[in-house]
């Protein structure tokens, strides 16, 4: 899962203002800067996966009832989705078509119809969808889809993933991609797909969030969200929980991202059909085009 308004509990280091294409050195964005809204996790990681160990329902955390606490973590400042489609208005220009990747429950879909864009999410979670279209009913096309398999009557101006498939972290003073994808043959094939659903010229907005750091959040109706990271061997895991201040949980789930470097995430956007990669100053994103 990834955020905008919580602390980072690991350094930051010295984070570039410039960006070299190729490099990609992290920017002053606001989603890496150090935040007071969270706190050390206030219950154990060896807790919380002997939990998860316990119960058989983990394998997909955006099933289950994950989806009914999902608009509560948006409200309670995990992501700033109206900042988002401010700064996504200003990179992509107004009233464009807009392929939203990994739509989620429409929070950000909304809010870029409501600044003129003709949106069309896909999600692989129906329980997700099925709040979308509640939210916002005939305005955009939802549809259940998995980006490796795309499959849409229709070209874009632009694509966006908020962190629905792909995003970014910095480490190391650059930026590292982070897929829910796993292996480079997934990821490329859902990255050429993308590309033949943009016009010639169109653009791939990847938003960039903070480093990945364990920590628990509080949320409306004096409940926690509490995350912890560990390293893979080509990834990163994801062990996250909705808990009561008591320790008792909710919800829960466990994700697990590929990873890739600079050097390989530009061979990867060079073969899927886009340009050179390019972060833009004042914004939370990095934007490739399709040649």
């Amino acid at each position: 899962m990834e955020h905008s308004e919580k602390t980072s509990l690991i350094d930051c280091g010295d984070l570039s203002t410039s960006c070299k294409v190729g490099e990609l050195s992290v920017l002053n964005r606001s989603k890496v800067e150090c935040k007071s809204m969270s706190m050390q996790p206030i219950i154990s990681e060896r807790s919380l996966r002997e939990y998860i160990r316990k119960d058989l329902g983990v394998e997909n955390p955006y099933t289950g009832n994950f989806p009914q606490f999902y608009d509560l973590l948006l409200s309670s400042g995990y992501v700033d989705h109206e900042e988002s489609a401010r700064q996504l208005t200003r990179l992509l220009g107004r009233s464009r078509s807009i392929l939203e990747i990994g739509v989620g429950t429409g929070v950000l879909t909304q809010e870029l119809i409501e600044r003129g864009h003709q949106v069309t999410g896909i999600d692989l979670s129906e329980a997700m969808l099925q709040q979308a279209r509640r939210r916002i009913g005939c305005h955009a096309e939802l549809k259940l889809q998995d980006v490796c398999e795309l499959n849409l009557d229709q070209k874009f101006d632009a694509a966006v993933s908020e962190g629905g498939v792909w995003f970014f972290v910095p480490r190391c003073n650059r930026l590292m991609l982070q897929s829910h994808l796993a292996g480079v043959g997934k990821n490329l094939q859902a990255l050429r797909k993308v590309a033949q659903h943009l016009k010639p010229g169109g653009k791939f907005a990847i938003s960039i969030h903070e480093a990945n750091a364990d920590y628990s959040m509080p949320l409306e109706s004096g409940l926690f969200l509490t995350e912890f990271h560990r390293e893979l061997k080509r990834g990163i895991e994801s062990t996250f929980s909705i808990h009561t201040a008591d320790g008792v949980i909710l919800s829960h789930g466990v994700q697990k991202f590929a990873t890739f470097g600079g050097a390989e995430q530009n061979r990867l956007f060079a073969a899927a059909g886009f340009g050179d990669a390019r972060v833009v100053s004042g914004t939370d994103y990095l934007l490739l085009e399709r040649h």
